[in-house]
């Protein structure tokens, strides 16, 4: 299945949080101005072009090293017990925001505008993670319909779920008809895209947002990571 014309939610606020350079820039007013700007200029400029690739399959078993779906097609990862143990069903997808964006990003960069350039590619990366949200919630009121649930989205490249997986995903979706394809070094192309995997099932476990990226192999250095709550 193919969807395009995802509505993303682009908040500046929010954005600026999730900027690594420090509080001191996040409080400068002219970096949120910039910020405005820029997002403005992705929307009338049509810079995003959402859309996603997915399909779903039934479980036929889940091993110590991966799924096995009926049809022949294995997925590895080590991490799929704890995460994917009950389900019953396996969604997987391709999404990307297209190119629009990345070739503004490089202009900008080629005319010595770095720091607008930086913010618009951090813009990128934030639509990226919408655009999985996005597509994790639809995923879900099509399993709620049917009386399912699902569990985390999972990515090639987390902990004990290989960067070499993607080739596999790519196996099972129309990724070519949304313009996405993969590089020898299993780099997508546009870079704006992400390939994940959802498990569905009647009694799914989910962890928190700051429990998932805890797991993650980038969470000392992914500025979109959420941080557990502190206790007082």
């Amino acid at each position: 299945m193919i969807i395009k014309d995802i509505k993303l939610n682009l908040d500046v606020s929010d954005l600026l949080s999730k900027q690594r350079t420090g509080a001191s820039f996040r409080a400068q007013p002219h970096m949120g101005a910039i910020m405005s700007e820029l997002l403005r200029d992705v929307r009338e400029d049509h810079l995003l072009e959402p859309s996603a690739a997915f399909e779903i399959f039934s479980i036929e078993e889940v091993r110590k090293d991966g799924i096995s779906l009926y049809g022949g097609h294995v997925i590895f990862s080590r991490a799929f017990s704890m995460h994917i143990g009950s389900a019953e069903e396996l969604a997987v997808s391709v999404c990307t925001i297209g190119t629009g964006l990345e070739n503004r990003a490089a202009e900008l960069f080629k005319n010595n505008q770095r720091l607008h350039g930086l913010l618009l590619d951090s813009i990128g990366s934030y639509a990226v993670e919408n655009l999985c949200e996005e597509i994790c919630r639809f995923i879900g009121e099509q399993a709620s319909s049917r009386g399912s649930q699902i569990g985390n989205q999972l990515r090639p490249g987390m902990p004990g779920f290989s960067l070499l997986e993607q080739i596999n995903l790519f196996g099972l979706v129309y990724a070519q008809d949304i313009g996405v394809s993969l590089t020898s070094a299993q780099v997508m192309s546009p870079v704006k895209s992400a390939s994940l995997i959802v498990g569905i099932g009647h009694q799914m476990a989910r962890f928190s947002k700051s429990e998932t990226c805890a797991l993650c192999n980038l969470n000392k250095t992914c500025r979109f990571k959420t941080q557990p709550a502190s206790i007082r």
